[in-house]
């Protein structure tokens, strides 16, 4: 069965389809109190709302989280067709939504209830 997406727009924008849209550099799940965090940065040549020759830092903290896999972004994931590197996917009755995230390396599939974006300043 595959998983249809609806890609997320973010402060800057679509996050573009492309590899090397997001970097990331660490991510953490706790599953004592359900969060996965992922760090790392945005590159801002593949946002829609483009930052020509800059990288933007990012925090993403998913929270209510009750599943998270990863699987290598060179491996078969061919159930999952997104439109971005960022797309929510399946939203049940219950408030929990199936987020996609792709990074350089891993596509991430998280279920939660909630996520929120933190950013800092643009760096070339």
């Amino acid at each position: 069965m595959k998983i249809a997406t609806k890609a997320v727009s973010t402060q800057y924008g679509l996050l573009l389809n492309g590899r090397c849209c997001i970097h990331l550099d660490d991510y953490s799940w706790n599953q004592d109190v359900g969060v996965v965090t992922l760090e790392g940065d945005l590159n801002g040549d593949l946002v829609e709302h483009t930052i020509k020759d800059k990288w933007i830092p990012f925090k993403l903290t998913l929270s209510g989280v009750i599943n998270s896999e990863h699987i290598q972004e060179d491996s078969d994931f061919s159930d999952i067709e997104t439109k971005s590197n960022f797309d929510v996917g399946l939203v049940k009755s219950n408030g929990i939504i199936t987020l996609i995230i792709k990074t350089y390396d891993d596509v991430f599939v998280v279920e939660c209830n909630s996520y929120k974006w933190e950013y800092e300043a643009p760096y070339t």
